[in-house]
């Protein structure tokens, strides 16, 4: 994508980096340094998010894929935040503490006009999936009305155990269309689903569902991860998608995220 822009709209493009950069790098340091166990400040939370919002939509349209997820990654939790969806607490801070140990390294980067090829290559060490990530925010569980369709009972059974200490409600089917069907009846809240399955493909069934409920959360469970899948998995909206096998932990967040 990057190489079919011509020179001029790539430097232009550039200096608003570099300027939105500097400036959220700012405002950032405020906003954590304010950030001490208590709700912060909506205004400032508005701000620090709009500004986060458009580095990542800038380092998006210049194909930096590594900056791109970082800044999805904060803007993610200030949106919780801002929604009031997350609760104040240390963890929270150590949170933006360590976001903002990458987000240093990037504002040097800057700071020191490196081109657009090594921001491209520029690796953030931030873990999505951290505890420290959605710390006290798995307490969304409880309220959780869980279909998960899996037609291999080895697989299902542990997963199954694990949820169902977790969330409210869980509803298990063994195909797409006992899937689809369980879904008519229980109209759960989010939905877990294998991919390849008898009677019904995972994809299948989604497309079914989505008909019915458009923004119901859709969380894939899959052996395959090759680009085919993947295509399909955007083509129906899944909003997650996890390769067996995965940690359940994993799962728990991907869960969190989606409910939120």
């Amino acid at each position: 994508m990057s190489q079919s822009l011509s020179i001029p709209i790539q430097i232009q493009c550039m200096d608003e980096i570099f300027d939105t950069t500097k400036l959220a790098y700012e405002i950032f340091g405020d906003f954590i340094s304010k950030c001490n166990g208590t709700r912060p400040d909506i205004s400032r939370t508005n701000e620090i998010f709009r500004i986060i919002h458009t580095l990542k939509a800038l380092t998006k349209w210049l194909n930096m894929e590594n900056p791109t997820r970082f800044f999805s990654y904060i803007e993610d939790v200030l949106f919780m935040v801002r929604e009031d969806k997350i609760e104040p607490c240390e963890n929270l801070k150590q949170w933006f503490i360590t976001a903002n140990k990458d987000f240093t390294l990037f504002y040097e980067m800057i700071k020191a006009e490196a081109g657009i090829e090594d921001l491209m290559k520029f690796s953030f060490t931030l873990d999505r999936y951290s505890k420290a990530n959605m710390a006290d925010n798995t307490k969304c569980l409880n309220n959780m009305r869980v279909l998960y369709v899996e037609d291999d009972p080895a697989i299902q059974a542990p997963l199954a155990k694990f949820l169902s200490r977790r969330v409210k409600e869980l509803i298990l089917a063994s195909d797409g269309l006992e899937g689809l069907d369980k879904f008519q009846q229980y109209l759960p809240d989010v939905i877990i689903t294998d991919i390849n399955m008898p009677r019904m493909h995972g994809f299948k069934m989604a497309g079914e569902i989505r008909k019915i409920a458009p923004n119901i959360p859709i969380i894939v469970t899959s052996a395959h991860n090759e680009k085919p899948f993947q295509y399909q998995a955007n083509l129906f909206e899944i909003n997650g998608y996890l390769v067996k096998p995965f940690d359940f932990e994993d799962l728990e967040m991907e869960l969190v995220y989606s409910y939120l």
